[in-house]
C-alpha cells in the first residue's frame, strides 16, 4: 500500500513538473533567446528538472521494495545505460549476482553509495573525454563486503591537483565516510589509461525489521530538511 502511495506521488508530482517545464519552454521559444526573461525561464526549467530527479531519488531511497544490494546495483546500471545512451561512450556492467538479493541496505547506505556513483558517472560523461566505461561489482557474501569500481579510458586526472573539482572529490569522500566506507581515486598509473574510482565497505550488522514506510519518510525528512516555524 505504501509503495503504491509512493508511486502515485511520483507520478502526480512528475506530471506537474513536466507541465511546468513544458509551458516554460513554450514561453521561452515565444520570447526568443534574446529576451531578458529567457535566462530566468531557463532557470525555471532547470530547477523543475532537477527537482524531479531529486524527488525520484528520494522516493527510491525510501521505497521498502528496493532495499537490497541487488536493487541498488540494478539502479546504477539503469542510470549508466540511460546516461551514456547515444553519447558515443560505451558503458558496460558486470558482477551483479543473484546472491546480492539476500542483503538489504539501510537508507543511508542506499542514498550515499548511489549518489557517489551517479556523480562519478556524470563527471566521466562531462569531463573525461572517454570512449569506454565499466561499472564492476564484487560482493563477498561471507564477509558482507562489497567493492564497486568505475573505470573510464579518458584523459585521467591528478588526484592531488584537481583544482576546482577538488571539492567534488571531498564530497565523495565525505559520503563514503558517512557509511563507514573507503573510496580511492586512481589515475595516471604507468601503463594504464584513464581513471578508476574504487569504493568498498563492510556491512557490520544485519538490518533490523523494516520500519513502517511513512515513519521512514518523516524520520528522514526531519534529518534532511530544516523546518522553520511559520
Amino acid at each position: 500500500m505504501c509503495a503504491k502511495t509512493a508511486a502515485d506521488f511520483h507520478d502526480e508530482l512528475g506530471h506537474k513538473l513536466t507541465v511546468i517545464s513544458l509551458f516554460s519552454n513554450i514561453v521561452k521559444q515565444s520570447l526568443g533567446e534574446d529576451s531578458k526573461l529567457s535566462t530566468h525561464l531557463t532557470k525555471v526549467i532547470d530547477t523543475s528538472n532537477s527537482l524531479y530527479l531529486s524527488m525520484k531519488d528520494l522516493l527510491w531511497v525510501l521505497d521498502p521494495n528496493k532495499d537490497s544490494l541487488h536493487d541498488m546495483a540494478l539502479m546504477l546500471k539503469d542510470f549508466g545505460d540511460q546516461l551514456f545512451d547515444k553519447s558515443g561512450v560505451a558503458f558496460r556492467t558486470d558482477g551483479i549476482t543473484d546472491n546480492m538479493k539476500g542483503y538489504n541496505l539501510g537508507m543511508d547506505h542506499k542514498r550515499h553509495i548511489a549518489l557517489i556513483f551517479k556523480e562519478v558517472m556524470n563527471n566521466a560523461m562531462k569531463h573525461a573525454k572517454c570512449q569506454n566505461t565499466d561499472l564492476h561489482f564484487e560482493w563477498h557474501e561471507i564477509e558482507k563486503h562489497v567493492v564497486i569500481l568505475f573505470h573510464d579510458d579518458g584523459k585521467g586526472f591528478d588526484p592531488k591537483n584537481t583544482g576546482s573539482s577538488g571539492n567534488g572529490l571531498i564530497n565523495l569522500q565525505d559520503r563514503a565516510n558517512q557509511v563507514g566506507g573507503r573510496i580511492e581515486f586512481i589515475s595516471g598509473e604507468e601503463g594504464k589509461k584513464g581513471s578508476t574510482v574504487k569504493f568498498e565497505v563492510t556491512f557490520t550488522h544485519l538490518l533490523p525489521q523494516k520500519q513502517n514506510f511513512v515513519e521512514k519518510v518523516f524520520d528522514k525528512l526531519e534529518k534532511w530538511f530544516v523546518w522553520e516555524e511559520k
